[in-house]
């Protein structure tokens, strides 16, 4: 059974709120999916918005868009918003140390 909401009586405030909340839920659904299917454990792994994933790279949105659009930074997509797991920037961070103090004993 599905729950009927009535926005027509409800204020910004509320909608809001009610919004937020069913997004909440939809990503916990989502990251449950997720980890059942790649056997990890729920608790382990936070996801971060593309900002916030820049900021941890310490690259622009436009690169993190870049790699992500190149299949180098694996993304989730969800209610059109995309988000990036922190075991996935980790990952991909310490390939690409190994990269940099690579070419840097070539030299």
């Amino acid at each position: 059974m599905k729950l009927v909401i009535e926005i027509e009586m409800m204020n910004i405030k509320e909608i809001r709120s009610l919004f937020s909340s069913m997004v909440k839920e939809r990503l916990y659904k989502f990251r449950k999916i997720y980890f059942k299917k790649n056997r990890k454990n729920l608790n382990s792994d936070l996801y971060l918005s593309r900002n916030a994933a820049a900021e941890f790279l310490k690259i622009s949105k436009t690169t993190l868009w870049r790699l992500d659009k190149n299949q180098n930074l694996p993304a989730q997509r969800l209610n059109g918003r995309v988000y990036y797991f922190m075991s996935d920037l980790s990952v991909f961070q310490t390939k690409k140390m190994k990269v940099s103090t690579k070419l840097f004993r070539d030299t």
